[in-house]
């Protein structure tokens, strides 16, 4: 009996055994190769073996793909809305606008401002709004303009006659641009342009100051001091006066009068290299010119007056002091004017196209009810405010203005002593034009 139970124990136990090993393998079926996740701590707790930090948070290999791939289309996207060029301009890609003095279409490309089209010598450029994007195109002078020019208070770049991107200009009532601003002069770099937010700002970048601390200049008809490098607004000249001179010797003086239009004709004896310059005794500056005016033109002359195959005069506008004489003319209705100006440009010596130039030029320009008082100005009174400089003195001179101020009313006025006769021989050199004077 005893060894009936000893036998039965270990039966018993034997089939324990086996059951415990048969749960606990199907409970943790691992391979004895594989590392275990766990470890036992020093006070016998069992926790979960942490990974370690890695200071690298980079995202995984496709994903920065992705990200790669959506910054190269947010910058296409950009590209494709705005552009900016060598010169700093930002533009719309696409939109055209009229460049040139309005002579040749301009469009927004990936290198920023670009010629598309010269227009025709009985053409000029023409700029609308359609679709709400800026549209140029070659345009006949004769036919009308019906669309919207521009977006109200757009400003853009625009150039002088003398200088490139020299201005700021906006677009008033969308139906014209009108000058905002000049960026002309010794404290200016130029005008800057950009197109954000759905429009074009523009607006005249200032040159650093350095080395003219506590001096002067003028900028837009104000005085500007430098300041720490700055140029700083220090006084508006006002209506009544005009901002003279250079860095150093700036100041609010008297408004300047507009010398307007004078053509320099130029008739040497034989085919000519020649350099001509405007000077100005008592302050001014060249406004206008064609061809470019620069420091003066440097021009090529065949005996018929053609210069540089393709300009039958030197044409500028200046500014300068008002030193005209106004003490003896004539009094002129402006139904007779032309009839007028014939026989006088005649008597001081002009010929020909001279006078057909001028005639076709100022009749326009000065016809209305009334009478013109015309002050003629001869080379000894002109010399004292415009110098006429040339590298080939030529054997002939002839200079001549009119001062012409308007009124309702006739007047009695002193008239001037007759002109001495004008002889053309040798390299001849004739010059007329005009000023006028605000009523």
């Amino acid at each position: 009996m005893k060894w009936l139970v000893i036998i039965f124990a270990f039966l018993f136990i034997t089939a324990c055994d086996g059951t415990k090993k048969i749960a606990t393998d199907q409970e943790s079926p691992m391979d004895t190769d594989t590392p275990t996740n766990t470890d036992t701590s020093q006070d016998g707790d069992i926790g979960i073996e942490e990974e370690p930090a890695s200071d690298d948070m980079s995202p995984p290999d496709d994903d920065m793909s992705a990200m790669e791939n959506e910054s190269t289309m947010d910058d296409d996207t950009l590209d494709n809305e705005s552009v900016t060029d060598s010169d700093g301009l930002i533009c719309r890609i696409d939109d055209e606008r009229c460049g040139e003095y309005d002579q040749a279409v301009e469009i927004c490309t990936a290198q920023g401002w670009q010629i598309k089209q010269n227009c025709d010598a009985l053409e000029d450029c023409y700029q609308y709004i359609e679709d709400d994007v800026y549209v140029a195109a070659c345009h006949d002078m004769s036919e009308p303009d019906d669309k919207d020019e521009c977006h109200v208070n757009d400003t853009m770049c625009s150039g002088s006659e003398m200088f490139e991107d020299s201005r700021v200009i906006i677009c008033t009532e969308g139906t014209d641009w009108y000058t905002l601003e000049y960026c002309e002069g010794d404290i200016y770099d130029g005008c800057r342009e950009e197109f954000a937010s759905g429009a074009y700002y523009a607006e005249c970048v200032f040159k650093g100051c350095s080395g003219h601390e506590g001096e002067l200049a003028c900028g837009n008809n104000s005085l500007y001091i430098c300041e720490e490098g700055y140029w700083v607004f220090k006084e508006d000249c006002g209506p009544s006066k005009e901002c003279h001179g250079s860095i150093g010797m700036a100041e609010c003086g008297e408004i300047w009068q507009d010398d307007v239009k004078p053509n320099i004709y130029l008739y040497p004896t034989a085919p000519l290299d020649i350099t001509v310059q405007i000077g100005f005794p008592q302050g001014g500056r060249v406004t206008v010119s064609e061809p470019l005016y620069s420091d003066g033109w440097d021009v090529h002359v065949t005996p018929d007056g053609l210069i540089d195959d393709q300009w039958r005069f030197l044409f500028y506008e200046s500014v300068q002091p008002n030193g005209w004489q106004k003490e003896r003319g004539y009094l002129v209705a402006t139904d007779e004017m032309e009839r007028f100006f014939r026989n006088d440009l005649a008597t001081r010596g002009f010929v020909g196209q001279e006078i057909e130039d001028f005639i076709e030029w100022w009749m326009p320009l000065l016809a209305g009810t009334g009478y013109l008082i015309v002050y003629p100005q001869d080379d000894a009174v002109i010399r004292t405010v415009e110098t006429l400089e040339l590298s080939v003195a030529p054997d002939n001179l002839l200079r001549h203005r009119y001062v012409i101020e308007t009124t309702s009313e006739p007047i009695t006025i002193e008239p001037p002593a007759d002109p001495a006769p004008f002889i053309r021989d040798g390299f001849t050199v004739t010059e007329w034009g005009v000023i006028r004077l605000q009523p």
